[in-house]
C-alpha cells in the first residue's frame, strides 16, 4: 500500500478538486481498511488473491483522480461516478472472502481547503555490503576486490539516491520505478560474484572486475534510462585501473585513557529482543508481537530554512502526529520500548551525518531530545553506515560522537544504540569507525560523576554470512567492547536478517541466548504483518529455549 498523494495542478483544476481529494482519500483509506481485515484472517490462497486484488483496485483510483482532480469540467459527482465500478469490485471481493457485508463510503462534501502536497516514500535503500572473511584459500587480491566491491556497491546505492531526488512527476512513472528495482537487483547481484571471487585463490582484481563487468554495464544503462539522459555517470562504464587500491592500514583497538563505567544502570541494560519497523506506505501500523523493543525506521537530520535543527523522517507514521502517538502509546501498552532509529544505508538518509559541524551539534542533540519528550519516545538509534574508513573524514565521525554524547548529557535515561556492519578485525574498517564514534561519545555520568560510554548499545549487523562467521565475528566484538568501554552481553544485539537465508535465525538466536546478548530483527513491515510476527516470534522462541 502506498500513500495518496495529492495533485500539484494549480491551473485547469476542478471546481470541486479539494472535495474530489477528500473522496479519493475516503475510497483509499476504506481499502487500506479491508486490506488490513484481510491480513486478520488465515493466509490461503483466496486471502492472498484477495489481498493483492484489492491492492491493485486500488492503485486504479490514483489515474481517476488525477484526471478528474485536474479537469476544469469534472465535478464530485463525476469522480464518483467514474470510481464506482472499482468501489463495487472491492466491495465484492472484500465479501467474499471475510463473508462480511461491505459498503462504499459515503459521499462528503467538505469544506474547500488547499489539498496538502505530500512527498511520496521512497523505498528503503539496502543496506551496507559486508565482507566476507575466511582465513584459508582467500583470493590474494582479497582486500582489493573487497575495495572494489565497496566501489561499486556504493555508487549504485548514489544512483538510486539520485533516482530518489528526480522531480516528482519523473519519479513516479512506473518505468522509473522499475529502473530503482532493477539497480538493487543488480547490487544484490554483485555479492555472489564477490564472495566467489574473494574466496578463491586464484581470483585476482582483474578477474573481479571482469566478472563484475556485465553488471556495472546494466547498472549505466538502467541509471541512464532512468533519468532520460545518455551522459555516462561515474564511474564510467569502461573498467577501472587495475592498480590495487590504498587501503587503510589495519586499526589497533585503543582503550580510553579513564576507564569507563556501565553506560547505565543494569536494570536499564535487560535483554533487549527487538526490530526495526519499516513504516514507509502503510495506514495500517500494527503492533509487533514476539518483541519488546521497537526502534522506528527512519529519520534524518536537516536545517530548516530558517537555521534550525530538524528532526524528520519516519515516512508515512509521522505524517500524521495522532497516528504516530496511538502507535507509540499502542507498544507501550504491551511494555515495548520505542525509540527511533535516525541514519540508515543510501542516499540522504545515509548522509544526514553531513549536517552535523561544531556549531549545531549541540541544537541538533536538542532536537533529538525535544522530539523524543514529545512523542514519549525512549531515545535514539544512531544508523552510521555513510562511514567506509576510519580514515575517512574522522572529524564528522567524532561529531557523531559528540551528538551523541550531548544527546545522553541532556538525560542519561535516553537510550542509546549505535549500528555497525559484523566484519571485525584488522581486515575491516567498522571497528575504527565505531571507535572514533563511541570515543567521542565518552560523557560524565551525572550520578556517578565517572567518564561513561554514551551508547548503551551496539546492534552488530550480522545479516549476510555463514553462521559461523556471524558468530566469530559478534564474539568478537563483544570481547572488544566489553574491554573498551565497559559494555556488558545484553548490550550486544545480534542483529538478524532472515530474508537474506545464510544462516538459521533460530540457530542464531539460540546461540545469541547461550552468550547472553541481545537481539534485533530486520525488519517488521506492517504491510507483511503475519510474516513479521513469524519471524519475530519464531526468534524470541528459539532465544527462551536457552535463557
Amino acid at each position: 500500500m502506498t500513500t495518496p498523494v495529492s495533485s500539484t495542478s494549480s491551473s485547469g483544476r476542478s471546481p470541486a478538486a479539494d472535495q474530489i481529494y477528500q473522496q479519493y482519500l475516503a475510497y483509499y483509506n476504506d481499502i487500506n481498511t479491508k486490506i488490513n481485515a484481510v491480513d486478520q484472517l488465515p493466509q490461503t490462497s483466496a486471502t492472498l488473491n484477495a489481498r493483492s486484488q484489492l491492492i491493485a483496485l486500488q492503485q486504479k483510483l490514483y489515474p481517476i483522480y488525477i484526471s478528474d482532480y485536474s479537469n476544469s469540467s469534472d465535478v464530485l459527482a463525476s469522480f464518483v461516478s467514474d470510481c464506482a465500478s472499482i468501489e463495487t469490485q472491492v466491495n465484492q471481493i472484500y465479501t467474499s472472502v471475510t463473508g462480511q457485508s461491505s459498503t462504499t463510503p459515503p459521499v462528503t462534501t467538505p469544506p474547500v481547503t488547499t489539498p496538502p502536497v505530500t512527498t511520496p516514500p521512497v523505498t528503503t535503500p539496502p543496506t551496507s555490503p559486508i565482507a566476507v572473511y575466511t582465513a584459508s584459500q582467500r583470493s590474494p587480491d582479497a582486500s582489493q576486490i573487497y575495495q572494489q566491491y565497496l566501489t561499486y556497491y556504493a555508487d549504485i546505492n548514489t544512483k538510486i539516491g539520485a533516482i530518489d531526488a528526480l522531480p516528482y512527476n519523473q519519479r513516479i512513472l512506473a518505468s522509473v520505478q522499475q529502473d530503482r528495482t532493477q539497480l538493487q537487483a543488480l547490487q544484490q547481484q554483485l555479492s555472489p560474484i564477490y564472495t566467489s571471487q574473494y574466496n578463491s585463490a586464484s581470483a585476482t582484481l582483474a578477474s573481479f572486475i571482469s566478472a563484475a563487468a556485465p553488471i556495472e554495464a546494466q547498472v549505466t544503462q538502467t541509471y541512464n534510462a532512468a533519468i532520460n539522459t545518455t551522459v555516462p555517470v561515474s564511474p564510467p562504464v569502461t573498467p577501472p585501473p587495475v592498480t590495487p587500491p590504498v587501503t587503510p592500514p589495519p586499526v589497533t583497538p585503543v582503550t580510553p585513557v579513564n576507564p569507563v563505567t556501565p553506560a547505565a544502570p543494569p536494570s536499564a541494560m535487560q535483554i533487549q529482543n527487538g526490530t526495526w519497523y519499516l513504516d514507509w506506505t502503510s495506514f495500517n501500523y500494527p503492533i509487533p508481537q514476539g518483541v519488546n523493543a521497537v526502534d522506528i525506521f527512519v529519520g534524518n537530520m536537516s536545517m530548516s530554512p530558517t537555521g534550525t535543527p530538524t528532526i524528520g523522517g519516519f515516512g508515512t507514521l509521522s505524517q500524521n502526529p495522532a497516528t504516530l502517538a496511538a502507535f507509540i502509546q499502542g507498544c507501550k501498552a504491551q511494555g515495548i520500548t520505542v525509540n527511533i532509529s535516525i541514519g540508515g544505508a543510501g542516499g540522504s538518509y545515509d548522509n544526514t551525518w553531513d549536517v552535523l559541524t561544531n556549531s549545531n551539534v549541540q541544537g541538533f542533540a536538542n532536537a533529538l531530545a525535544t522530539f523524543c519528550t514529545s512523542n514519549g519516545i525512549s531515545g535514539v538509534d544512531f544508523d552510521c553506515e555513510e562511514f567506509t574508513s576510519p580514515t575517512t573524514n574522522p572529524t564528522q565521525q567524532a561529531l557523531v560522537g559528540t551528538l551523541i554524547k550531548d544527546f545522553k548529557t541532556i538525560n542519561p535515561n535516553f537510550q542509546t544504540s549505535l549500528d555497525t556492519n559484523a566484519g571485525f578485525g584488522p581486515n575491516f574498517p567498522w571497528q575504527g569507525i565505531v571507535q572514533n564514534i563511541m570515543n567521542a561519545a565518552i560523557y560524565t555520568n551525572p550520578t556517578t560523576h565517572q567518564p561513561t560510554s554514551g551508547v548503551d548499545r551496539v546492534n552488530i549487523m550480522a545479516y549476510f554470512n555463514s553462521l559461523s562467521d556471524e558468530q566469530g565475528w559478534v564474539t568478537g566484538w563483544a570481547t572488544w567492547l566489553k574491554s573498551a568501554y565497559n559494555l556488558g552481553p545484553s548490550q550486544i544485539s545480534v542483529g538478524m536478517d532472515p530474508a537474506a537465508g545464510t544462516y538459521s535465525p533460530t540457530a542464531f538466536a539460540a546461540w545469541a541466548a547461550q552468550q547472553g546478548y541481545s537481539t534485533f530483527l530486520w525488519n517488521f513491515d506492517p504491510n507483511q504483518q503475519a510474516a513479521s510476527n513469524a519471524s519475530a516470534t519464531s526468534i524470541l522462541t528459539a532465544y527462551k529455549s536457552v535463557a
